[in-house]
């Protein structure tokens, strides 16, 4: 699964799994837990060194994309 094809398939394939159970209790909870994740890497940004800032960015963006996909804001695949 070392393919692009194939890792490109399978994050189309889990994106449309999760997108199916959009609103069930426990991924409302996973949302809540990822919006506490989002506020302590900004936090996280005040403090940060010049060369660990792409990285706490990369985490925010990242982080961002799996929530929004969770609570169905959006449909895309969570790659940044």
């Amino acid at each position: 699964m070392h393919e692009p094809v194939a890792i490109h398939k399978a994050l189309i394939d889990t994106t449309n799994a999760v997108t199916e159970y959009v609103g069930s209790e426990a991924y409302r909870h996973a949302a809540a837990m990822l919006e506490v994740l989002i506020y302590s890497y900004s936090k996280d940004l005040q403090n940060v060194l010049p060369e660990d800032l792409v990285r706490v960015q990369t985490a925010i963006r990242q982080t961002t994309a799996i929530r929004d996909l969770l609570i169905g804001a959006s449909r895309v695949s969570p790659k940044i």
